[in-house]
């Protein structure tokens, strides 16, 4: 059996962009994280956990081919709904929160999503 990849990639607080996460270590008793900002090459620098929102990969690819994160906007070709993904501590499971519908939609289903943003970057998308 393949174990899903763990992955993160972090919203930098401050500078006000998405990082990919090349690694996590504590420092200090502090959590830093390593990253390649978006669009950046090869530049890479540390943000003390305080300066970054994590957000861990699903294990879903999206229909376009992206990986699928905490925090994305993703949608839909049957709803046509834009859906919040994130994790829910209780069921221990990522869902679909709804930003204009009552209900949320598990990741169970077998529609496919289109990832078109994320609360970030795109927040115009949750009006």
């Amino acid at each position: 059996m393949k174990m899903r990849d763990i992955k993160f990639r972090a919203w930098d607080i401050k500078n006000k962009c998405m990082t990919a996460i090349s690694s996590i270590s504590f420092k200090a008793g502090e959590i830093w994280c390593c990253g390649y900002p978006a669009g950046q090459g090869k530049y890479e620098h540390e943000m003390v956990l305080e300066e970054a929102v994590l957000m861990q990969f699903t294990g879903l690819k999206s229909k376009n081919g992206l990986d699928i994160y905490e925090g994305d906007i993703i949608d839909d070709d049957v709803n046509c709904l834009h859906w919040i993904v994130k994790y829910s501590e209780h069921l221990c499971k990522f869902y679909l929160d709804p930003t204009r519908s009552g209900r949320w939609l598990d990741f169970e289903t077998e529609i496919e999503y289109r990832v078109v943003g994320n609360i970030f970057s795109n927040p115009e998308l949750l009006k």
